[in-house]
């Protein structure tokens, strides 16, 4: 599970944080709106 708000990231213990994981952070951190619950 991931959880993003203003300035913050938030992951589940256990999973990895991959490169494509922060570079989705980065790149999606300003937007008003992103849910990715990939059930």
């Amino acid at each position: 599970m991931e959880l993003w708000s203003d300035g913050y990231f938030v992951r589940t213990v256990g999973d990895r944080v991959t490169a494509e994981v922060i570079e989705r952070y980065i790149k999606y951190q300003h937007q008003e709106e992103q849910l990715d619950f990939g059930f």
